[in-house]
């Protein structure tokens, strides 16, 4: 009987939505002078992101109904794919992908940082067998001195194409989770396609279909694609800083207190630290933030301003990779709220990286808070201002803070062993 209220409401909320929907398509398809690329960024802003206020209306209107526990409460992703693919999950993310390169018909798109499961390579071999074109881009230290075996598999199939890719310098890396399916549905997150992240690791994967991110996205898979290198028989040599140019940028989905709200920001080369600092300084009311890696000053001073200024900052990271974290140490003896955890029942990692602003702004994507990410690495950041997204990710950050542990100043005594 639930389930079938359920189903009912569904249906009557998106007839209700399609009128609405309609309009605001067409609003927004209207010329917006107001629209513009965050001022210190110079890039490639993609056709059709004219972003206005009829775009922040849209995705403010709710297509379907909020009820149940978190993963229910994830509207659906509509179109020709699997009925229970949700726009964002906290668990079985290795299905997540199944779902999105299943319902793929010309391509698959994958930008993967580290892979030694079978499972999603298992799809992409059944996806090429039935004449997908499949292009797989790996970080590059992944693939050398040899590739994993899983990797190696995929590449035995006829039309599988693959590239390498490294970030600048000795640390700079690929560290994206991207697949695109069919250049209209994208996932983007924290999960690889590894066995600690699929059984062990706290991860997050979001399902993109509104083409304004998934354009983004198609754009930076073809940037990253074009100057990525073929598998040689040895690593090649560092890449020097700026030789890869500006990745792909995106203008504003909203404005919160006067600071622009990207899409997305990818990395190198977005001063991606710098505007997701922006952000927090705006805050008002709270700053929920949680990464696996942490060594951005530029983002834990703004985290202290914002404590400082009476805001109410709750800070969550993994917790052996804060034991040796000269920022998180920082952090810590300013008096902000700091806890730590590990990953699924005290294995793993807790390997997220989201932030929720004022219960108004929500960010997550690959992005560690870590100087090397914005500088010397290829990662992205993606970016709501819907009540779907902010509720679902505030009620997990809510379970897992609850869950954390607050240290004391001993918890970094291994800094002084370094």
């Amino acid at each position: 009987m639930k389930k079938a209220f359920y189903t009912l409401s569904l249906l009557l909320s998106a007839l209700l939505a399609v009128p609405a929907f309609a309009a605001n398509q067409a609003a927004s398809a209207k010329p917006n002078s107001g629209s513009a690329v965050h001022s210190s960024v110079v890039g490639n802003v993609l056709p059709g992101f004219q972003m206005d206020n009829n775009w922040l209306d849209f995705v403010q209107s709710p297509v379907f109904p909020v009820s149940g526990p978190i993963e229910e409460e994830a509207p659906l992703v509509r179109g020709a794919y699997p009925q229970d693919l949700k726009q964002y999950s906290f668990w079985y993310l290795n299905e997540v992908n199944r779902k999105v390169i299943s319902g793929a018909s010309k391509t698959v798109d994958v930008a993967m940082y580290s892979i030694n499961l079978a499972d999603n390579v298992n799809d992409l071999i059944e996806a090429a067998n039935r004449g997908v074109k499949v292009r797989l881009l790996m970080d590059e230290k992944h693939c050398y001195p040899s590739l994993h075996k899983e990797v190696k598999r995929l590449l035995e199939v006829p039309g599988v194409q693959f590239k390498t890719i490294r970030g600048y310098g000795d640390w700079g890396v690929n560290h994206n989770k991207i697949v695109i399916s069919d250049r209209e549905i994208v996932t983007a997150g924290s999960y690889n396609w590894t066995f600690s992240a699929t059984y062990q690791n706290l991860e997050n994967s979001v399902v993109l279909t509104d083409p304004r991110y998934v354009n983004g996205y198609v754009a930076y898979f073809d940037w990253m694609w074009e100057r990525g290198r073929a598998l040689q028989a040895s690593q090649p040599g560092t890449v020097q800083p700026g030789t890869y140019g500006i990745p792909p940028q995106a203008p504003a989905i909203a404005t919160f207190n006067g600071v622009e709200v990207p899409a997305f920001i990818f990395s190198p080369g977005s001063r991606s630290e710098e505007r997701l600092a922006a952000l927090i300084d705006a805050a008002k009311v709270s700053v929920d933030a949680c990464t696996f890696s942490f060594s951005s000053n530029i983002l834990a001073d703004a985290l202290i301003r914002a404590h400082k200024r009476g805001v109410k900052v709750r800070f969550m990271m993994d917790q052996k990779i804060a034991q040796t974290s000269y920022t998180a140490r920082y952090l810590h003896a300013s008096g902000t709220d700091f806890k730590v955890r590990a990953g699924r029942k005290g294995k793993g990692a807790l390997h997220d990286k989201f932030i929720i602003i004022d219960g108004k702004v929500m960010q997550t994507g690959s992005f560690n808070w870590a100087q090397n990410a914005n500088v010397n690495s290829f990662e992205n950041m993606v970016f709501f201002v819907d009540a779907y997204h902010i509720k679902g990710y505030q009620n997990t950050y809510d379970t897992l803070y609850s869950e954390a542990v607050a240290v004391g100043p001993d918890h970094f005594n291994a800094l002084e062993q370094q």
